[in-house]
């Protein structure tokens, strides 16, 4: 005992005068004086013999040799025996205190000495493995992410980084909703297993295979590709078929594999056979596999719960709830978040059979579970935002307690449930905000707010009962609510690319960054191919593709993380910040405008309209169903409609009878006393991003009895302007952002389809070549206007047109496409695939793109990542307006492209055009740009024209293009005040006549 009180006062006095000096020196400004080798040689020998007799001790002493050996070392440099002093902190408290170790790990990290290397790699990869133990995921992904990075960059970090590093990294992914990502992870660890021969690593590597396939299924089965899933899933049962030893890992692995081919087995509606797998997985799982069990467990409840057995659902997740508690100190125990999950599915099943009380029990149980400082029958108690990671568990907990409140409100109207209804939706929301912001890539985010939208739904019914209750700030909160839930990814895209532009980088990394994404492209594309062709994703070539591709993205990601901190610009942090009424009334309200928002809760086919003007805001709700929209449109939205039944009596009376109910419900709650405002400013949710809202009647009708007449109807455009708007928040950021310097007036292309399965553009080039001369701009038209003229020359001008042949896919709104001429190669580093199938459908249309002409397409996700800045974009084709629409999020499509490649307003159609209305429309609203009129004033005056000129005024041919965007008048660089000549010739004429009138006044005195 003596003798380690000596060695730890050493230890001690020798941690106090290095820190003592370190003090003096940085006071004194003094280098500290070089050691000599002597007492180096006796620093050296205390500190390793605190680390010896920590090793040994069993008085309690040993935090304290720890810090005193730690201490030694780190001021010798020796990060060796540093770290071997660090693996003897993890081993003390990995399993008796992991907040301790935390701190601790915390504490070395911040203090370690040395650059990143494997040695740092493998601190970062304890630090993850404790805080995912810690249940805290989102901070574990960090650190193990460090770890995945240095053991790619060095080696070394782990013997199995397979499974310790990219399985661990993985699985939290999953459980961040991150499933893309975790995907790439996992098809990463089965490359690295497969490249591990090692003889005495076969049953290990080959378990840790099927463990891999099973997460790999998860994740596929949480992007909902269950197919893909069950493949997986069986590859990982058929990798256990070639084990001949029955270890317990190998039963733990089919027992799981088991239970996850009968969840996916269970949605395919083959009850039977799953719950067979169920008991096949309990008969093979260990007794003492608790957490592998459990999930048997509940898994079984589901099945029961498909099989229209309520009771014995519950029965079997109350035992599974039980079983976990029993077992809850174990080393093998269920997670707390797993047994959260548990309680949270328990309460959803209680709010089925309209048990809001039992619901709102288990809801604050799982949050007592998760935060101990909050009692399990204090309702009004929520966790505090800080204390919270992101995590799913969380979220779900607060989801089920907001609804079971907000459904005991609405039995008993008491105020107290609908407020703590609203706080606790509020927190959700900001929870499932969080996760999304959490994640890397925009498919998974935009999974997220799809997902999620159901809070946001229950946050506006909860707002307009307390406005019903006199809440006067009732429609300002829901108005701040809807701008959270609208354009909000394209708002971070266009913030962060707004952020780089500003920040003074050197050429070389933003060719770098140019040259990642062009390679991602490339590769992206071929494996979609790849999808088209019905090629196997997971063969030798698909899997060389999608590795590169994992490192093109992991570059890209440190590439983005490195300009965040060289340049102080948080790339993945950056936003559009949400906008209120009162911003709308005081920045982005013209006189005589309403801004009109629009929120479609689809759960109660209800849709809520705020209207905003400088009166004040009006909130109402309607009864709707999204499908009304889409047969409205059916009535005018085709060649053959218009060429065949455009005075079809029949048909007329259907378009007015829908057309006015369509306006009673969107429009007319909203108006002061009917009057229509002179300019309508609509932020779309859901498929009214679709609906032509010019075509709708402001007045009433007798349709029966009229003659079908279209022109002669009361129709909105000729009573207001309209356009559409992604969000008050977007419109915020860019009227903030200023405008942009362009080289030129206007560009336009119009390509030659001669030989094409597309079809000639009789107008194009005529419209095109107009339109330059007007604007005294560059015209770019048949064989000149190809795909190598539009990527060099379109940035840069103040209006992009392209008048040709271009598509939306609804089905995958990356690859909708713009044609060119299909004549010359396209330039190197281009965003192009290979030649694509001929099987392969684009925005529909199935093999009408020769291989060759495809070369020559322009896909959405190339002018997603590209920097255009046009004040105005005219795409004069068909469907560019069109695509897939995602609740709040807007339609993805070529306009939407166009918005994030920094261009804010967009004229698209929404359905096929034909050519000669086409040119005609659009020659006068070119001519009413030119002339200086705001962009909804110039495409209202246009179409204005069209009904009062055209033969036939049939919707089809005239209501299709829409604006979407700013609608202030574009910024013409050609215009004559811009032009330096002028303005020399203007000063020098001013300073000639003052020059005059002083010589004037100089007469005048003498």
């Amino acid at each position: 005992m003596r003798t380690i009180s000596l060695l730890l006062f050493a230890g001690i006095m020798i941690a106090c005068c290095a820190c003592q000096q370190a003090s003096y020196n940085k006071k004194t400004n003094r280098r500290p004086a070089p050691m000599t080798s002597a007492d180096s040689a006796r620093l050296f020998k205390h500190a390793n013999a605190c680390l010896e007799k920590a090793l040994q001790d069993t008085t309690g002493l040993k935090p304290l040799l720890l810090d005193s050996a730690w201490t030694g070392f780190r001021t010798l440099g020796d990060k060796n025996k540093g770290m071997e002093t660090a693996g003897e902190y993890f081993s003390l408290y990995r399993n008796t205190d992991r907040e301790r170790l935390n701190e601790v790990l915390n504490r070395l990290i911040s203090e370690a000495w040395w650059g990143e290397d494997s040695l740092k790699g493998w601190l970062y990869m304890l630090q993850g493995w404790t805080l995912r133990k810690l249940e805290r995921y989102y901070s574990a992904a960090i650190y193990y992410e460090k770890a995945r990075e240095l053991s790619d960059r060095y080696g070394g970090v782990h013997d199995d980084p397979a499974g310790v590093i990219y399985k661990s990294l993985a699985n939290i992914k999953t459980r961040l909703g991150e499933n893309e990502e975790a995907v790439k992870l996992l098809l990463e660890a089965l490359r690295l297993l497969e490249k591990d021969t090692v003889a005495e690593n076969r049953l290990s590597n080959m378990v840790d295979r099927a463990n891999v396939y099973n997460d790999l299924g998860a994740a596929y089965q949480n992007m909902e590709n269950y197919a893909e899933a069950l493949k997986q899933f069986q590859t990982g049962l058929s990798v256990l078929q070639g084990i001949k030893e029955q270890t317990s890992d190998v039963a733990k692995a089919k027992g799981l594999l088991l239970t996850s081919v009968a969840v996916v087995l269970a949605y395919y509606g083959q009850l039977g056979p799953a719950e067979q797998k169920i008991r096949e997985a309990l008969a093979v799982l260990p007794p003492e596999n608790v957490r592998y069990r459990f999930s048997a467990y509940t898994c079984l409840a589901d099945i029961q719960k498909q099989s229209a057995d309520d009771s014995g659902a519950m029965r079997t997740l109350e035992t599974a709830l039980a079983f976990a508690d029993s077992n809850a100190n174990k080393e093998s125990s269920v997670e707390t978040r797993e047994v959260v999950k548990l309680v949270n599915t328990i309460g959803w099943t209680a709010c089925a059979q309209n048990d809001y009380h039992t619901a709102l029990r288990r809801s604050q149980e799982a949050l007592h579970r998760l935060f101990p400082n909050i009692a399990a029958d204090a309702y009004t108690q929520n966790p505090d935002p800080s204390w919270i990671d992101p995590e799913n568990a969380v979220a779900e907990a607060l989801d089920l307690k907001g609804e079971a409140l907000w459904q005991l409100y609405q039995s008993n109207s008491t105020p107290a449930h609908l407020d703590l209804a609203g706080e606790t939706t509020g927190l959700a929301v900001q929870m499932m905000e969080n996760l999304r912001d959490a994640a890397v890539y925009e498919s998974s985010k935009l999974h997220s707010t799809q997902q999620n939208r159901r809070l946001f739904n229950r946050m506006m019914r909860i707002l307009y009962a307390r406005q019903a209750g006199g809440d006067r700030q009732a429609a300002e909160r829901a108005f701040a609510y809807s701008e959270r839930s609208k354009a909000v990814l394209l708002g971070q895209k266009l913030a962060a690319d707004a952020a780089l532009a500003k920040a003074t980088l050197p050429d070389s990394l933003r060719q770098r960054e140019i040259d990642l994404k062009e390679q991602w492209a490339t590769l992206k594309n071929e494996l979609f191919e790849r999808q088209m062709e019905g090629k196997a994703l997971d063969d030798s070539t698909a899997k060389v593709n999608s590795q590169r591709l994992f490192y093109l993205e992991n570059e890209l990601r440190a590439l983005r993380e490195h300009l965040s901190a060289a340049y102080h610009i948080e790339l993945d942090k950056q936003e559009t910040p949400a906008a209120t009424v009162a911003d709308v009334q005081k920045k982005l309200l013209r006189p005589g405008e309403t801004w009109v928002t629009y929120f479609t809760d689809r759960d109660s086919s209800l849709l809520y309209i705020i209207a905003v003007d400088q009166k004040g805001v009006r909130w109402k709700r309607q009864a709707y169903r999204e499908n009304t929209v889409r047969h409205f449109i059916e009535n005018f939205n085709t060649l053959a409609l218009a060429e065949n039944r455009s005075g079809d009596p029949g048909l007329f009376a259907a378009f007015v009878r829908q057309s006015r109910q369509l306006f009673q419900t969107l429009l007319e709650p909203v108006f002061t006393g009917g009057a229509i405002p002179k300019r309508l400013a609509l932020a779309p949710d859901g498929e009214l991003a679709l609906l032509p809202f010019d075509v709708l009647l402001h007045q009433s009708v007798a349709a029966d009895t009229a003659e079908a007449d279209y022109a002669a109807l009361p129709l909105l455009v000729k009573a207001s302007q309209t356009r559409l708007v992604p969000s008050a928040s977007l419109e915020l950021f860019n009227a903030a952002n200023g405008k942009i310097r362009h080289r030129g007036p206007y560009v336009g292309f119009a390509p030659d389809y001669s030989g094409s399965a597309l079809g000639q553009v009789v107008s194009g080039a005529k419209v095109v070549q107009d339109a330059a001369a007007a604007f005294e701009g560059e015209a770019y038209v048949g064989p000149h206007a190809c795909l190598d003229t539009f990527l060099n020359k379109a940035a840069g001008y103040a209006i992009i047109h392209f008048h040709g042949h271009a598509e939306a896919s609804d089905s995958e709104p990356d690859y909708s496409w713009m044609a060119f001429t299909a004549k010359g190669r396209p330039i190197a580093k281009v965003f192009l695939p290979k030649a694509l199938s001929a099987s392969m459908t684009l925005g529909g249309a199935a093999s009408r793109l020769s291989p060759a002409e495809r070369e020559h397409c322009l896909f959405a996700h190339q002018i997603y990542q590209a920097h255009l800045g046009a004040d105005l974009v005219i795409l004069s084709a068909c469907e560019t307006g069109m695509g897939k629409v995602a609740l709040g999020e807007g339609t993805l499509s070529l306009s939407r492209a166009f918005q994030a490649a920094g261009c804010p307003a967009t004229v698209m159609s929404l359905w096929e055009v034909r050519d000669d209305a086409t040119a005609d429309l659009i020659r006068v609203f070119l001519e009413n740009i030119r002339q200086g009129q705001d962009k909804d004033e110039a495409l209202a005056n246009a179409k204005r024209s069209y009904l009062n000129t055209a033969g036939n005024a049939f919707p089809y041919f005239w209501a299709g293009f829409v604006l979407t965007g700013k609608s202030d008048p574009v910024r013409l660089s050609g215009s004559w005040w811009e032009k330096p000549g002028v303005w020399v010739l203007f000063i020098g004429a001013v300073l000639a006549v003052g020059a005059g009138v002083i010589r004037r006044l100089r007469k005048t005195k003498r």
